[in-house]
């Protein structure tokens, strides 16, 4: 019963622990801003080019599959950077002493989560009038991106815990978080291609997305303790 009680105590710890982590981090990027320009930057920039080569003629396979290399690689440009600033900020060990690393990573995925969410929020509109793509299954599309966003996230937070102290860590942590990724991107962009079509046969891609990213979750919750004080 003690066993019990601890372990249900621990849990509202654990929770505001990572809201700790999740405001700091919020607090840090409103001052500084540099997942957000990064982020930003390469999105806006590669939209543009794409839009200006193609034009509006590309199919919706060809559509949703740039959507989703926009988006890929602007969060490999920011996100993996989530712990590399806290170690070049000395702050890496504080974190280490002050709680524990599944409230580090649930922080640390919830301020991810919210990034990429903000960055499809502004990005998808736009792709969609410059590339003229109109989306049949708007629920589909929201359904893909959300689940999508979150796999990317948890992915490439883990990402960052391995690199964080590399000294390659740019070309690392696109080399390391590929083959989680690979999973990923054909169910992202098979489901966003079926919201462009309209076809509603597309939720069974879904659900695989959202599996897919609840396991790849679980996974980098139990491995990360062991990465973080490594």
């Amino acid at each position: 019963m003690a066993t019990a009680g601890s372990s249900s105590a621990g849990e509202p710890r654990e929770g505001r622990a990572a809201l700790a982590v999740l405001g700091k981090d919020l607090r840090v990027e409103y001052r500084t801003r540099y997942a957000v320009c990064a982020i930003g930057l390469f999105a806006v920039t590669t939209l543009f080019a794409v839009s200006f080569s193609l034009n509006g003629r590309a199919a919706p396979e060809v559509q949703a599959a740039l959507l989703w290399i926009v988006l890929y690689f602007a969060a490999l440009s920011g996100l993996t950077r989530t712990f590399v600033a806290e170690e070049d900020g000395r702050t890496a060990d504080q974190l280490r002493l002050s709680t524990s690393g599944t409230a580090v990573f649930l922080g640390k995925l919830a301020f991810n989560c919210l990034l990429l969410l903000a960055l499809a929020i502004i990005l998808v509109p736009g792709f969609m009038i410059l590339m003229a793509a109109q989306p049949q299954d708007f629920g589909l599309l929201a359904a893909t991106l959300a689940t999508g966003c979150w796999g990317l996230a948890a992915v490439l937070t883990f990402t960052a815990a391995l690199i964080s102290q590399a000294r390659a860590r740019g070309a690392l942590g696109a080399v390391v978080a590929f083959p989680l990724v690979a999973p990923l991107l054909p169910l992202a962009i098979g489901a966003t291609t079926a919201a462009l079509r309209g076809d509603g046969g597309a939720w069974p891609a879904v659900r695989a997305l959202a599996s897919y990213s609840g396991i790849m979750t679980v996974v980098a919750v139990l491995l990360f303790e062991a990465v973080w004080n490594a």
